[in-house]
């Protein structure tokens, strides 16, 4: 399992995005208006939440390329982490071994609570309950999720065919999402909920991500290789550290360049599967 969650990043610029904001099925949502017939994404953020500008920039990024409608909702009722302590507890190459105790002392305090609050308990029928009523308003409509660290394993358990219930206990086959994109996520059981998994799920992982060492990225792709049934792919990028694809520093050339090779991934991944 992986125990720790997503603590690290930059915040990028909000100038210039392109969504609003509205309430979609009860959850304060920001929204890219896309083609219907393109279908729909659902990001599902990190622990700083939907107004967190670099998640809605990627929105912008997916919609734009895609031609899809993107929606990120507050699955977290505002009670996301502040950003200020996205910038604190930013983990530099030259941490001393009592600075990073320090660091790691730091996010328990005030991290270890809102992951308590946010328990699976708690957010699995928030997530389900949203994926089943954009089903229910267009049954014909291809859904797709993209998940960010905490939200990486909810876009994992969305495809797990276990999972695929209605909230009157029915099943529904094939779930509530056609394709999934998961990068970097937090507080995973590997094996079992990599072995579960039964739509096309994509992975962006971080070679240097502490929260996921290499060892459980082997773990991953492992567990994907028992269903030669199911489509999959697993990208290690260089150098990456854990949150580089929503929170890295895009100033930084190299954390730029793995940004947007990362959000291509998912847009990619995705397009193979809109019909």
């Amino acid at each position: 399992m992986s125990s720790t969650c997503c603590t690290s990043g930059y915040i990028q610029s909000s100038e210039d995005l392109q969504g609003i904001e509205q309430k979609v099925h009860d959850l304060d949502t920001y929204v890219i208006p896309g083609e219907p017939s393109k279908g729909l994404v659902v990001i599902i953020p990190d622990i700083f939440g939907w107004n967190l500008p670099n998640t809605r920039r990627i929105a912008d990024t997916v919609s734009r390329e895609l031609k899809t409608t993107v929606y990120v909702p507050d699955f977290m009722f505002g009670d996301n982490c502040s950003h200020d302590y996205l910038h604190l507890v930013a983990d530099p190459d030259d941490l001393t071994w009592t600075d990073k105790l320090r660091r790691n002392y730091e996010k328990v305090t005030q991290f270890g609570g809102w992951i308590v609050r946010h328990r699976e308990a708690v957010s699995w029928p928030i997530v389900n309950s949203f994926f089943e009523a954009l089903y229910k308003e267009n049954p014909a409509r291809q859904v797709f999720v993209m998940g960010y660290c905490w939200g990486g394993r909810y876009a994992c358990l969305l495809t797990h065919s276990n999972r695929w219930m209605t909230s009157d206990g029915a099943f529904k086959q094939g779930g509530f999402v056609q394709a999934a994109y998961v990068a970097h996520p937090s507080l995973l059981e590997i094996p079992t909920e990599i072995e579960a998994i039964s739509r096309p799920t994509s992975f962006a992982l971080g070679e240097r991500d502490d929260s996921l060492p290499m060892k459980d990225v082997d773990r991953i792709r492992e567990a994907l290789t028992k269903n030669s049934n199911r489509d999959s792919e697993v990208i290690v990028y260089e150098g990456a550290k854990h949150g580089f694809a929503i929170r890295g520093n895009v100033e930084v050339e190299s954390e730029k360049k793995n940004w947007d090779a990362a959000v291509n991934q998912a847009v990619d991944w995705f397009r193979k599967y809109q019909i």
